[in-house]
This record gives C-alpha cells, sequence and structure tokens, in this order.
C-alpha cells in the first residue's frame, strides 16, 4: 500500500480551516453559512489567508485525491511553532510537505504541485 503524503496547512489561520478541512471542502450539506459568519470575526488579512488555503485544498483533492493527507496547523500550536522554528516559517500561509519541504501558500499552484509530486511514492 503507499503510503499519502502529509500536507500541513500553517499559518495564522482561523479555527476554522481546520472544520472546513473536515466538513465543507469535501460535498456535502454542510452549514457553510455558520463558518462565514466566523470568518467574519478575523481580519480581512487572515479572511484572505482561509480562501486561500480552502482554494489550494480544493484543487489538490481534485488532482491528488486520497494520495495526500492534508492537514491544518495554527501558527501558535505546538505543532505549528515547532515547524516554524525548524523550517524558519514567516508569519504567513505555508504547505509543509511530509514534514521536510517547504513551499509558500501563495505560489503559484503549478509550483505546490510539483512539490508534491516529487515526494509521491514512486
Amino acid at each position: 500500500m503507499q503510503e499519502a503524503v502529509r500536507v500541513e496547512f500553517v499559518g495564522p489561520l482561523p479555527e476554522t480551516l481546520g472544520t472546513c478541512m473536515a466538513h465543507y471542502c469535501v460535498p456535502g450539506n454542510v452549514a457553510q453559512s455558520d463558518i462565514a459568519a466566523q470568518l467574519r470575526e478575523y481580519p480581512a488579512e487572515i479572511q484572505a489567508l482561509h480562501e486561500r488555503a480552502v482554494s489550494l485544498y480544493d484543487q489538490l483533492l481534485r488532482d491528488f485525491g486520497g494520495r495526500i493527507l492534508p492537514r491544518s496547523v495554527m501558527l501558535t500550536s505546538a505543532r505549528g511553532l515547532w515547524l516554524s522554528l525548524r523550517h524558519r516559517l514567516a508569519n504567513d500561509l505555508c504547505l509543509v510537505i511530509n514534514g521536510r519541504r517547504v513551499v509558500s501558500g501563495h505560489a503559484p499552484y503549478g509550483t505546490i504541485k510539483a512539490a508534491i509530486e516529487e515526494e509521491l511514492p514512486v
């Protein structure tokens, strides 16, 4: 059995992103209005990061499906702090791939996709 590539979305992300990844980013009938109401309480910059992360998540799931394991990691969590120190992450959206490779969340999608493809088992 092939092992999936871990893709950690790290940054000053709203708590709602974890909920999004677990529920409303996948097809189904979920109360998106509740999450939208929560997001309105965050600054515009954080809302933009959330939208970028959701967009990337959707694209990555379409392209890779079960071959990746996406996960939201708050920069202020223990894991986020450790990753930020280990990889010298900025206070912005970054993707940490298999715990080794870092790609900016604002990089062109092709760059992000190529980095994940290089980590896929042969």
